[in-house]
C-alpha cells in the first residue's frame, strides 16, 4: 500500500491550524503557498489567520507581499481590523514604504474609517513629500482640518516641499 492512499483529507479548519503551525515555526513561504492552495481549493481563509500572516510579514519587513495580500483582500469584499490596518500603516512609514501607506491612507484614512494621531500624519507627511505626492499631502491636511487638529510648521514645509 503507498502511502498516499492513507493520507486523510484536511477539512478547512485544518488547513488554518497547519498554516498557523506554519507561521508559528516561521516558515512563512511555505505558510503562503498553503494559503495559495487554499485558494485554489475555494477554502475561504479565515480573517484570524489572514491577520496573523500580515502581523507575522510585518515584523519580517515584507510589506511588498503584505500589500499583496490586503490589496486581494479588499478585492474579495473582506474587512480587515483597524488596529490590523493602523499597525501595517506604522510599519509602512517606519520602513518608508510608499506604496503601501499610500494604500492604506487612501483605502482607510481618506475614507473616515482609520484616524492616526498627529504624529502619523506628520510622517505620513514627510513620506508624500519624499515623493512629490501633493494628492496626499493635501489629504493629510484635509483629515487634520476634519479632526480639528492644528498643523505644524514643519507640516507646512512638508507641503510646500510635496509641490
Amino acid at each position: 500500500m503507498k502511502l498516499r492512499d492513507r493520507w486523510l483529507t484536511l477539512s478547512p479548519p485544518g488547513w488554518h491550524f497547519v498554516v498557523a503551525g506554519l507561521l508559528r515555526e516561521h516558515k512563512f513561504e511555505m505558510a503562503l503557498e498553503q494559503v495559495s492552495l487554499m485558494q485554489r481549493k475555494d477554502i475561504h481563509v479565515q480573517d484570524w489567520l489572514h491577520s496573523s500572516m500580515n502581523y507575522h510579514l510585518c515584523d519580517l519587513g515584507e510589506l511588498d507581499e503584505v500589500l499583496r495580500l490586503m490589496q486581494a483582500r479588499v478585492s474579495q469584499g473582506h474587512d480587515m481590523t483597524s488596529e490590523l490596518w493602523m499597525h501595517v500603516l506604522r510599519t509602512a512609514i517606519e520602513a518608508q514604504h510608499y506604496m503601501m501607506t499610500h494604500f492604506v491612507w487612501r483605502r482607510m484614512v481618506e475614507l473616515g474609517y482609520l484616524h492616526p494621531s498627529t504624529a502619523v500624519c506628520s510622517d505620513v507627511l514627510r513620506l508624500a513629500a519624499s515623493f512629490s505626492d501633493i494628492e496626499i499631502a493635501k489629504s493629510v491636511f484635509s483629515h487634520l482640518a476634519r479632526r480639528a487638529l492644528s498643523p505644524t510648521v514643519e507640516d507646512y514645509q512638508q507641503l510646500i516641499v510635496a509641490n
